[in-house]
């Protein structure tokens, strides 16, 4: 069986080329990009494996889990994206709670992180934010410094 990347599934995520069960895979550390160490389960484990997994090496690389939220009622979806997610490239979706308020929890490492709002593909400033930096862009990173 033949196993091939979609395009719109997230890196290590894949289907077989006859339209079978999906599987997943990891890089080996010192893989090249073309040799891939795959394993063959069914993505409901692996999800519940993968999500332990990176919860232990969260808390033992001394991650804190940071709160990241904005008051936008008629958007349709809110993004985080910053430096963390290296920007556009990984951008996380943040859920919509009671009230209008979006809200994403994210484990960042001690040091300083720079990041804004996606709110309906318009970059927005956090107006809870106080700390800025100037991007190349003619506006404003909001700084988030994690102890």
């Amino acid at each position: 069986m033949k196993f091939e990347q979609l395009s719109n599934a997230p890196e290590g995520v894949l289907q077989s080329a006859e339209g079978g069960p999906m599987c997943a895979y990891h890089r080996s550390p010192s893989a090249t990009w073309n040799t891939r160490w795959r394993v063959k389960a069914p993505m409901a484990s692996l999800a519940i494996t993968n999500k332990a997994m990176a919860k232990k090496a969260k808390n033992k690389a001394g991650n804190s889990h940071q709160i990241f939220a904005i008051h936008a009622p008629a958007a349709m979806t809110v993004q985080l994206a910053g430096d963390f997610t290296h920007w556009q490239e990984h951008p996380i979706s943040m859920k919509k709670e009671a009230g209008g308020v979006w809200r994403a929890e994210v484990a960042l490492p001690p040091g300083t992180h720079h990041y804004r709002f996606i709110v309906d593909g318009s970059w927005t400033d956090d107006p809870e934010c106080t700390v800025r930096v100037p991007n190349s862009y003619g506006g404003e990173n909001m700084v988030r410094t994690v102890g």
